[in-house]
């Protein structure tokens, strides 16, 4: 696999990202990162009242919070309380769900380290997507930050 600066910077060649697709993995990169695009697409099919945004860093940092808009979003009854939740040191920060007698967490393959990215690669990037971050902020009301 060639490095990732490399595929991100577009200098890698064609690498194609799917069985079936001519989309390359650059492409295909950009294209899952493009949240106000997506928002477009959804919000063309499903009327607003029909959609809520988790947000993921809300969601591991202060789940009940997120969770509890879900639960209202749904209308269901409120169910989850704090102590539905646990922290276990090895988990990444992830929180894990506290269900009875056992506590469920997300797979090994959540909170891995980001591979360390060249400046170049940072500064394009976020050249790339502060223009679909401050759209999709119009779009939904909610920050990002790069």
């Amino acid at each position: 696999m060639p490095d990732i600066d490399d595929i991100i910077m577009d200098r890698a060649g064609h690498i194609q990202a799917y069985k079936d697709s001519d989309i390359s993995l650059h492409e295909s990169i950009l294209m899952m990162s493009n949240y106000s695009m997506m928002y477009q697409e959804i919000t063309n099919v499903f009327p607003l009242k029909n959609i809520l945004i988790v947000n993921g860093k809300t969601l591991v940092e202060d789940p009940l919070s997120e969770i509890k808009k879900v639960e209202q979003f749904l209308s269901s009854p409120s169910f989850f309380s704090k102590d539905h939740f646990v922290y276990p040191e090895e988990k990444n920060g992830f929180p894990c769900f506290n269900l009875g007698e056992d506590a469920h967490c997300m797979d090994e393959r959540k909170g891995r380290p980001h591979p360390p990215l060249a400046e170049e690669t940072i500064q394009f990037l976020r050249q790339l997507f502060q223009p679909m971050v401050d759209q999709f902020q119009m779009q939904t009301g909610i920050i990002f930050t790069l």
